[in-house]
């Protein structure tokens, strides 16, 4: 049986301190990396484009990835960038020399 005194001692003990330990594993972060990336090129690479190169269906890779370069867009994911701007004909040519393993529907 305890005692008055250690239940007044725990009730007066002041607020615990909890902490939480946030695990932001590789594949989180690069999924987040990834999002972005494909949200700025949602947001700004189609107008860049349109103001370098005017009002076009598609653009060329090489038109695509000077914007995005010069553009200072993160580059890792330009492949989204080239399915989103660029034919899928273009699209398969330039993986197909790069010799990149992209495809149009992925």
């Amino acid at each position: 049986m305890r005692c008055r005194r250690d239940r007044h001692r725990r009730r007066n003990a002041g607020p615990q301190l909890v902490v939480f330990k946030v695990v932001i594993d590789k594949a989180m972060l690069d999924s987040v990396r990834k999002w972005l990336a494909v949200r700025s090129y949602a947001k700004g690479l189609g107008a860049e484009l349109k103001k370098r190169y005017g009002k076009q269906k598609h653009y060329t890779a090489a038109q695509v990835k000077r914007t995005a370069e010069q553009g200072r867009y993160n580059i890792d994911y330009l492949c989204y960038a080239l399915c989103m701007y660029c034919s899928p004909g273009e699209f398969a040519d330039y993986h197909r020399v790069t010799g990149e393993d992209c495809g149009y529907a992925k």
